[in-house]
């Protein structure tokens, strides 16, 4: 199944375990011959039910990296979820509940929340008397003592919601539940929470001590596009009950079909249309998993290893096992790896994980019998990566998609053998730039003196930026007297439609460092300014050759977020800060439309499988795979 035309063979093994304990060892044993940490990755189908893999790796000391990267606190969804846990703290907060309730994966409409506020300005007590599948999810603890990771997970009440809010509902729940196990309450874990946020904390790769390294951990669905030399599948337990068929059938092509009941109220189950549809649904359901299945196997590059716990078996399956025809007309993968032979079985405290000698590539006929569909796409891009995109598909592919291969091993050797530079181990450029962004938004001068007493006036100077932000229109505050409104780190998602209509649109997600809204004729004027922190000083050419793509896919975000009667005019800029001053630049938002199309489609066939072409231009020097490139060597 894992062998394509030209490619090497991939070796997979089955490791059986009796709990979650006995995972955390093997991880241990597996560093402890040499296996470097950072090189495995725990890919999970489900949160709900497989967080005891989580508590458990922790528990044995595995440093993990969920949902991890400078991006998480800004994610829309991040906020969102917050904003839950802060409504269900203190009901009423109805300014975090309206967050929550109007977030995009909750779906219900401003008509029914604008009904619900008139009777209740908290919005408790009609959402918790709706027939909300959240509300159903979350009533029964109501009542309860709960901590804030029990409720996050009461969130993923089914398949559509975890891929929706995968990664960033298990990377929440990753920290809040370490935020619990030290002891803090509710209250605290919220406050921890905000303050993250608000300090739009930038977390690093790989923490301290001694740059250990850590297990990554993420969702299938978050893991699309991306490959890891070690991965490790969990979802092997029993297989789970089917879920319940909907109400509302609907279908892009064949249309909708609401399921009819009986004069006692009931579903009507022997209903012909209603047997139909749910043969139907069923099917699709059972292609998906398919699908998702098809990611799972195909995102190691060297090792993938099955965790196989305990399972009972049903008598009646002992019985009369089910043939192969009945395994593969069904969700259940464990039945589908059980059918696989001459797969090597490891021990939970044995075995060597980097010894190929034994391994066997898994048997083609797995493949044959799971019909997939390869044309899978990324849930969300970053502004960051589609600025990178813009300058260098090559350079995209090999930070983002497929980011452990060779170059990678040739650029760890390249940084490690670069002399140190001063400061870099107490402040690095990343966090300096941090720091100074949050002294802005929330004009803490003292902090931004005491921060080029830190960092020493060659790499920081205070005087310069104090001066312009006293003296700027774009750093004054809102005014409703003049109509001048303020946002800081604005939070937005844009979704861009490619060449194929037919095809969901791809989603980009960024945080706008400030915009402000002014009066302009009988319409409006944003202006989207976006803070840049250097160590030298940067040129116009320079900076707009850097960051243009940035500030256009800004651009494209305010407007989603601006009602589309309203009357607009956008403009955009990019303020300098370095050692030498501080430099303003207006960046042009010209053809837009048709750049933003580009990315979406560029992206959309490089997450599939297409190479990035590489393309010089004036960043190559400071590219991080300079010494890899062969078109940045041929200078």
């Amino acid at each position: 199944i894992l062998t394509e035309p030209g490619k090497r063979r991939l070796s997979a093994v089955r490791l059986n375990v009796k709990d979650p304990q006995e995972l955390g060892e093997w991880v241990r044993n597996e560093v402890a011959q040499g296996t470097p940490l950072e090189d495995m990755a725990l890919l999970l189908r489900k949160i709900r039910g497989n967080e005891r893999w989580l508590r458990s790796l922790t528990r044995a000391g595995i440093p993990l990296a969920v949902g991890s990267g400078g991006l998480f606190w800004s994610d829309p969804r991040v906020r969102e979820l917050t904003s839950f846990l802060k409504w269900w703290w203190n009901p009423s907060n109805s300014l975090a509940g309206g967050v929550f309730l109007r977030a995009p994966w909750v779906k219900i409409s401003d008509v029914v929340l604008d009904t619900w506020v008139k009777e209740d300005s908290t919005w408790q007590k009609p959402f918790f008397e709706s027939a909300h599948p959240f509300a159903q999810a979350l009533l029964p603890l109501k009542e309860k003592i709960c901590k804030p990771g029990d409720l996050l997970l009461a969130l993923c009440i089914n398949e559509e919601v975890e891929a929706e809010l995968g990664v960033p509902l298990l990377g929440l729940w990753h920290r809040v539940e370490d935020l619990s196990s030290r002891g803090m309450s509710f209250g605290a874990v919220i406050k921890e929470l905000v303050t993250a946020m608000n300090e739009t904390r930038r977390e690093r790769d790989v923490p301290p001590p001694r740059n250990q390294g850590q297990l990554s951990v993420l969702t299938l669905h978050g893991s699309k596009g991306l490959e890891f030399k070690h991965v490790l599948l969990v979802d092997f337990g029993k297989r789970g009950r089917a879920p319940d068929a909907p109400l509302l059938f609907w279908d892009r092509h064949r249309g909708v079909y609401l399921g009819v009941r009986d004069a006692e109220g009931e579903r009507d189950k022997k209903d012909v249309r209603e047997i139909q549809w749910r043969d139907w649904e069923k099917k699709q359901a059972l292609a998906e998993s398919k699908r998702l299945f098809y990611v799972a196997l195909t995102r190691a590059q060297e090792r993938l290893v099955f965790i196989c716990a305990d399972v009972e078996v049903s008598k009646k399956e002992q019985e009369s096992p089910p043939t192969l025809e009945q395994l593969y007309d069904r969700d259940d993968w464990r039945g589908w790896l059980d059918t696989v032979s001459g797969l090597p079985i490891l021990s939970a405290l044995g075995g060597n994980f980097n010894s190929s000698a034994g391994d066997t590539p898994i048997e083609s006929k797995l493949a044959r019998r799971i019909e997939i569909d390869a044309q899978w796409t990324r849930p969300r891009h970053s502004v960051t990566e589609w600025n990178l995109l813009s300058r260098c598909e090559r350079a995209y592919e090999w930070t983002y998609l497929r980011p452990s291969g060779q170059a990678h091993q040739d650029q760890k050797v390249s940084l490690q053998s670069m002399p140190d530079q001063p400061n870099q181990g107490l402040l690095s450029q990343r966090e300096l730039g941090q720091r100074v962004h949050a002294c802005l938004e929330t004009g803490d001068e003292e902090g931004l003196l005491a921060l080029e007493r830190e960092a020493g006036g060659v790499r920081f100077q205070a005087e310069p930026v104090l001066q312009w932000a006293r003296s700027s229109e774009w750093m004054k505050p809102s005014n409703a007297l003049v109509d001048r409104k303020v946002w800081v780190e604005l939070a937005f998602e844009a979704p861009v439609q490619g060449t194929d209509s037919r095809q969901p649109p791809e989603v980009c997600v960024g945080s706008i460092d400030r915009l402000v809204r002014e009066r302009s004729g009988t319409g409006w004027r944003y202006t989207v300014i976006d803070f840049k922190v250097t160590e030298k000083a940067k040129t116009a050419s320079e900076l707009l050759d850097a960051y243009r793509t940035q500030l256009v896919i800004y651009a494209a975000g305010v407007r989603t977020l601006v009602p589309e009667h309203e009357q607009i005019e956008l403009r955009a800029i990019l303020v300098n800060f370095s050692a030498q001053g501080v430099l303003e630049v207006e960046v042009p938002l010209n053809s837009q439309a048709e750049q933003l199309r580009r990315l979406a489609v560029v992206s959309s066939a490089m997450t599939r499988g297409q190479k990035g072409i590489p393309r010089r231009n004036s960043l190559c020097e400071y590219c991080d795979f300079s010494s890899v490139c062969p078109e940045n060597s041929r200078q």
